[in-house]
Order: C-alpha cells, then structure tokens, then sequence
C-alpha cells in the first residue's frame, strides 16, 4: 500500500474512534442486567463532543474513572447539575452516576458527582450480545 495513503486512512481512523464512534468492551458486573461483563458496546461520542448536547437522565455512558484515570467506567446517569441526592447538590457540570447492579458498583455513591468532561461518550447499543439500550426512568 502506497505510504501517501496510509497516513490519511490513519488520520480518518483515528478521527473517527476519538470524535464520532468507537467499540468497546464492557468489564465487570455493575451495569447488570443491562449490560452484562465482556459485552461489546457501540459508543457515540459526537452527540455529546461534536453536537454539544448535554447528558441526560438515563443515558448509559462510558466516562474516565474520577478515582482511576487510567480506566473507563460505564455507569448509569441519574442525576444532573441543580439536582440533590444525599444532601449533596449536584454542581454545574456534573452529573450523578450509578450502575444498574446497585450492589456491585462503584460509582457516585462513593466518589460523589462526576465532572462531565470526563464522560467520553452515550453507549448507543450493546453489539455482542445483541440488545438495544434504552433509559430506565
């Protein structure tokens, strides 16, 4: 393959799985039953870098750990910015998360609200196995 060819297809790549969408895999038991260990998850990221839009109650995201920045967490928005839980008032520009398998998770109930420009993106489908995400609430 001519070399002229390689870096544009590099450059697209990696445009693509940093701005509009990548797959990954799940690890653990916290988002049980939605998503369950070693799912494969399409994850959209241009709804929220390249659209602006904001995160929702009930998105399903995959964000950086507040506590472990070298791992991604997947967790459960239930919360958002003006919003109280525990006392504690969520402040602007972050949000509430927590997994669907409330006894295995850690989450917001233990590291407190997370900031949104840690969140890399809205899981749309689970891929491998086969099930739609859809909101809870």
């Amino acid at each position: 393959m001519d070399t002229l060819m390689v870096i544009p297809a590099i450059a697209f790549y990696y445009f693509v799985t940093e701005n509009i969408l990548v797959v990954t895999k799940s690890d653990g038991q916290s988002m049980e039953p939605t998503i369950g260990d070693c799912s494969s998850l399409l994850i959209n990221k241009f709804s929220y870098k390249l659209l602006g839009k904001r995160v929702q109650k009930g998105d399903v995201v995959v964000s950086q750990s507040p506590v472990k920045p070298e791992i991604d967490i997947c967790k459960r928005v239930i919360y958002t910015e003006g919003e109280y839980v525990y006392g504690i008032k969520i402040p602007p520009n972050h949000v509430w998360v927590e997994g669907d398998n409330k006894n295995n998770s850690f989450d917001s109930r233990d590291h407190g609200p997370l900031p949104e420009c840690l969140i890399q993106g809205k899981v749309m489908m689970q891929l491998y196995p086969f099930k739609k995400i859809y909101d809870q609430n």
